[in-house]
């Protein structure tokens, strides 16, 4: 096993897809609502953290010394200073900007006794990105795949990966 992580060490690594900002509400149900047929929960903790194609590149980047990262952030709202500050410092970065919108956020509510999903609140543009930013994004691929050995593609289907984007 170690033998073999010495080889993956060695190995560049190519990440693509979208940053995700993952946000978790652990809840505790108080009951039902006196006047309308809705559960009630308070708020116990708040736990938010990097997801996507950020989440997979901080996972690579614990046993890859050459990693790097493309991807999208939104251009209302980027997060850009969070992501920096929770993606590791040996991640190599390009981020483009998606217009009208903001960096994915997915925001759940978890009941904390079960440990399961109450409900998600999703902040994002489903849209796919413009003809200029897909010609930027091709670009900035085509220009770096050949450079590593190994790519890394997540599609969450939030409008980044285009056809012309998968045919590359």
């Amino acid at each position: 096993i170690i033998q073999n992580f010495d080889v993956i060490k060695k190995k560049s690594v190519l990440i693509i897809g979208e940053i995700i900002i993952d946000k978790y509400i652990t809840t505790e149900a108080i009951g039902k609502s006196g006047k309308e047929p809705m559960l009630v929960v308070k708020p116990l903790n708040e736990i938010k953290s990097l997801g996507g194609a950020g989440y997979i590149a901080n996972l690579c980047s614990t046993f890859v010394n050459n990693i790097k990262i493309i991807s999208f952030l939104g251009k209302e709202n980027s997060e850009k200073g969070f992501v920096l500050k929770n993606l590791n410092k040996n991640i190599k970065h390009n981020f483009l900007l998606k217009s009208n919108s903001p960096t994915i956020h997915k925001l759940r509510y978890l009941d904390d006794y079960k440990k399961t999903k109450i409900i998600g609140v999703y902040d994002l543009n489903d849209d796919q990105i413009s003809p200029s930013e897909e010609k930027s994004f091709y670009n900035l691929l085509k220009n770096n795949i050949n450079k590593f050995d190994l790519l890394v593609i997540a599609d969450y289907g939030h409008g980044v990966m285009t056809e012309k984007i998968r045919k590359l």
